[in-house]
């Protein structure tokens, strides 16, 4: 494992693999009936993968084909999100399928019926009629589709990869108004910058990190692309930063 030099904010890592794994399973869409919490949605499909020799996702595009197909009459949970948007109630055309490659670019979603948009109604399900209905993260449980694809890094590969430093986004422009919901996080800490950017890039299901240079705090964003908690914001603001992954995705058309 090399460490390249930072250039322009961004971090290259090139990584060699070998593997002997065959690719023994099916990687058809799978329906888990029971109802759970968004992230524990999220875990699990990755942990299902896992068992297969797979990287699985919640799935998102593809899940209303899937439906109409018969795989569940809904409400699921769907992988479509504005995690990274500072409040629900002004991003309307603001949502992107986390399991895709994160862009600038979003849509608008068929919303089940027009309503007041909350702070916190940054995620979604799908019910039965195609129709998408905004939920907080907190306490809502529902249940959850997910999709497979094979694991490209268990090739013999030399695997290079670039973290870019979010420039976009202001100091204060990194967190979420709202608590209700939040992403899914993993935190570290006693980390540098680099060693908080290779533990992320070890973990298949990392989408971006930040980290606080002044507490040596780091933050893994998992599975999705997502704003920080005001709660962890608040830890020295001026500290953070914000480092993505931008060819790295967990859907079967990502991470080439």
């Amino acid at each position: 494992m090399y460490l390249m030099p930072m250039e322009f904010c961004s971090v290259q890592l090139m990584l060699l693999q070998f593997s002997f794994w065959k690719l023994a399973f099916s990687t058809s869409p799978e329906i888990v009936t029971k109802t759970v919490l968004y992230c524990d949605a999220h875990k699990e499909c990755y942990t299902i993968g896992r068992s297969k020799g797979l990287i699985g996702y919640m799935l998102g595009e593809g899940l209303q084909k899937e439906m109409k197909k018969g795989l569940s009459n809904g409400p699921v949970w769907i992988n479509l999100h504005i995690l990274l948007q500072k409040t629900g109630s002004n991003a309307k055309k603001k949502w992107i399928y986390g399991e895709k490659v994160t862009t600038s670019d979003g849509i608008t979603i068929k919303e089940e019926k027009e309503r007041r948009h909350e702070e916190g109604d940054r995620i979604a399900v799908l019910t039965a009629k195609g129709m998408h209905r905004r939920v907080i993260g907190a306490t809502s449980k529902y249940r959850f589709a997910c999709d497979f694809r094979p694991d490209s890094r268990r090739d013999l590969i030399i695997h290079r990869e670039e973290f870019l430093r979010d420039a976009s986004r202001k100091t204060n422009e990194l967190f979420a108004l709202s608590s209700s919901t939040a992403g899914c996080f993993h935190h570290v800490f006693n980390s540098t910058s680099i060693a908080c950017g290779m533990t992320c890039y070890l973990n298949a299901v990392c989408r971006s990190f930040y980290h606080n240079f002044k507490e040596n705090l780091c933050i893994h964003s998992l599975y999705v692309d997502s704003l920080l908690t005001m709660f962890d914001w608040r830890v020295k603001p001026e500290g953070w930063k914000r480092f993505w992954r931008p060819k790295w995705s967990l859907s079967k058309d990502g991470a080439k």
